[in-house]
């Protein structure tokens, strides 16, 4: 298979130079392009000492306030992706959308797919708020458990109830969740939003690269 460019994105790996190196010129050009900033939490061993030392003072403010005033719906419930997966994806995905618009029926597909085979291979988290049939918010996450990495990647809520914070209460009750599990690095993956250093986030940078491949034929792409 003939190749004309080959494209790498979000690369956090420190072999990549030693990777690079295997393409040298004439033959290939190495196009390196402006890293994505992807913020990570460093873990606690304790829920306590990470609203002492990780969130910004009016962050862990809000935080304890959110979690009280949710907390005290009396019909609140939680449920999680072993309780019902298909139940738990649906929701998710529905909240998702209602909160960042829709998606195609194809990619909801795709994306159905991916987290079944996540969750067949013990590397799926999701759970969902309740306020007793109708779901408030919910988040997904990818678990890697050799890095003790819990890698936070879609989140949605209702608009319903947003005076009780529910994007706020999620994450953090994620964030609570994975302590309690003992991971230790909550990661946020793509995207220098703020909210994710008001609680405590650190900021690093993935890498993104083509390589052009230089040929005199007309070769097929390769993505």
């Amino acid at each position: 298979l003939e190749w004309r460019y080959l494209e790498i994105h979000d690369v956090l790996d420190s072999r990549l130079d030693a990777f690079l190196n295997h393409f040298p010129e004439p033959r290939f050009q190495v196009e390196r392009h402006p890293p994505t900033p992807c913020p990570f939490l460093k873990l606690t061993d304790t829920w306590d000492a990470y609203l002492a030392t990780r969130p910004r003072p009016r962050m862990r403010r809000e935080i304890r306030h959110d979690l009280r005033t949710l907390e005290r719906l009396p019909s609140l419930r939680r449920t999680s992706v072993v309780d019902d997966s298909e139940l738990q994806i649906s929701t998710l995905l529905a909240l998702w959308q209602g909160r960042w618009g829709a998606l195609p029926e194809r990619q909801l597909t795709q994306y159905r797919a991916i987290f079944r085979s996540c969750l067949e291979y013990g590397c799926l988290w999701l759970d969902i708020l309740w306020d007793r049939d109708t779901p408030i918010a919910g988040l997904l996450a990818f678990l890697d458990h050799k890095q003790r990495s819990f890698c936070f990647y879609i989140t949605g809520f209702d608009e319903r109830y947003a005076a009780l914070s529910p994007g706020t209460v999620i994450v953090a009750h994620a964030i609570r969740e994975a302590i309690r599990g003992g991971y230790r690095v909550f990661d946020f993956l793509r995207g220098d939003e703020p909210y994710k250093f008001a609680l405590g986030a650190e900021v690093r940078q993935t890498e993104n690269v083509t390589i052009h491949r230089a040929t005199d034929q007309e070769p097929r792409e390769l993505v």
